[in-house]
């Protein structure tokens, strides 16, 4: 086995059965990341395109349904800050397994929309929500907590923050084969 464990990240518009089936026979799978951009079909639609808020709820219930563990990542920017609880309350009401609220890093296509990135106030304000989210949950969601910025909510504390970890547990593959040790990061690996 090339690797002791996978996990595939997704905007989920396209699984279906005959996907998800093939999907369980891997056993080294760990879980399908499906992006959310928006906790309402109306805020992840404006982002992501009409109609894939739905296609993506579905393919949740579709893997869950197909007792395939789920995470879920939410891009937080200028505009679904707002939503971000409404996110946070559809991720305990969809029981995912894992949930991850990354900031906005204004490089690639979206390079030229710097506006949209968070102040240091906004991001500090993100971290501390999911933390409450974190904390009331009592474990039944796995919140990711082990980003370097999340120290900017409490410095000390150990089972907050953590290093980048780009290149050494994980590589992106980008649709047109480019390999990258992070999706955030542009510097490429080469071709796969």
């Amino acid at each position: 086995m090339l690797f002791r464990s996978i996990s595939i990240l997704t905007n989920g518009t396209l699984l279906n059965q005959d996907i998800v089936d093939k999907l369980k026979t891997l056993n080294n799978l760990r879980y399908l990341q499906i992006s959310l951009d928006g906790g309402t079909k109306e805020v992840h639609d404006v982002i992501r395109g009409k109609g894939n808020f739905e296609k993506s709820i579905n393919s949740i219930k579709l893997l869950k349904k197909n007792s395939l563990k789920v995470s879920s990542k939410f891009t937080v920017h200028k505009k679904n800050l707002f939503d971000l609880k409404n996110y946070l309350d559809l991720t305990e009401y969809l029981k995912l397994n894992f949930v991850s609220v990354a900031r906005f890093i204004p490089w690639g296509q979206s390079k030229d929309v710097i506006n949209l990135f968070l102040s240091p106030s906004e991001i500090k304000s993100v971290y501390e929500l999911v933390k409450e989210f974190a904390e009331k949950n009592d474990g039944k969601i796995v919140y990711d907590t082990r980003r370097p910025l999340w120290n900017l909510i409490e410095n000390g504390n150990h089972k907050l923050g953590g290093r980048c970890l780009a290149g050494y547990n994980g590589l992106t593959i980008m649709p047109n084969g480019n390999v990258l040790p992070c999706r955030a990061m542009g510097k490429s690996l080469g071709m796969y």
